[in-house]
C-alpha cells in the first residue's frame, strides 16, 4: 500500500476539489493492514511531482514520509512509488540515498529506482481492471502499435474516471 503520508485520513485533494472524491486511509487502518501482512510503502509525503522539484525539496518530502511511516509502524518503508509516476535521475538518487530498496514509476524504461508499474484508476473496471492486473498489460502497452493507438483513444478512456 503506497501512501502519501501528509494526506492520511484526508481526501485526494491533489486532483483538485472537483475530483477529490477518494478518501485516504487513516493511520489506524494502515497499522491494521501492516499487522495483517500488507507492506506499507511511501508515495511521498505531500504527493509532489518529484521530477520537477529541487533535490532539497525531494529529500525533505521523502524524509518526512519515511519518518511518518516509521513512527506508525516502528520501521521505515522499503519501497516508494513516485507521485504522478515521474522520477528523473535526481529524484532516483535521493530515494536511493534515503535507504529505499526500490522505487516504482510510470516510465517505461524499467531501470533501478524507476521500476515500471501499472496504474489502476477508479474507472478501470471490468475488462480494463482484469487486463491491468493480469501481468499482460505492460508488455502490450509498450508494444509500438498499441502505444501509438493508445495516445489516440486515451482521452476517451479517461472520461470515465
Amino acid at each position: 500500500m503506497f501512501v502519501p503520508t501528509a494526506w492520511l485520513g484526508e481526501r485526494n485533494r491533489w486532483d483538485g476539489e472537483d475530483l477529490a472524491g477518494l478518501d485516504l486511509m487513516k493511520e489506524s487502518q494502515l497499522v491494521e493492514l501492516a499487522g495483517r501482512g500488507f507492506e506499507i510503502a511511501s508515495h511521498g509525503h505531500r504527493h509532489i511531482d518529484m521530477s520537477a522539484q529541487s533535490v532539497e525539496a525531494v529529500r525533505e518530502d521523502v524524509e518526512a514520509s519515511i519518518a511518518r511511516i516509521a513512527g506508525l509502524l516502528g520501521r521505515p518503508p522499503l519501497h516508494l512509488s513516485y507521485p504522478y509516476g515521474r522520477s528523473g535521475q535526481a529524484a532516483r538518487d535521493v530515494v536511493r540515498a534515503c535507504g529505499f530498496a526500490e522505487a516504482f514509476s510510470l516510465e517505461w524504461e524499467d531501470q533501478p529506482f524507476a521500476r515500471s508499474r501499472t496504474p489502476v484508476f477508479p474507472g478501470d473496471t471490468g475488462w480494463r481492471f482484469v487486463l491491468k492486473t493480469s501481468g499482460r498489460y505492460a508488455p502490450l502497452r509498450r508494444w509500438r502499435p498499441v502505444a501509438a493507438g493508445y495516445e489516440l483513444v486515451k482521452p476517451l478512456l479517461r472520461r470515465g474516471r
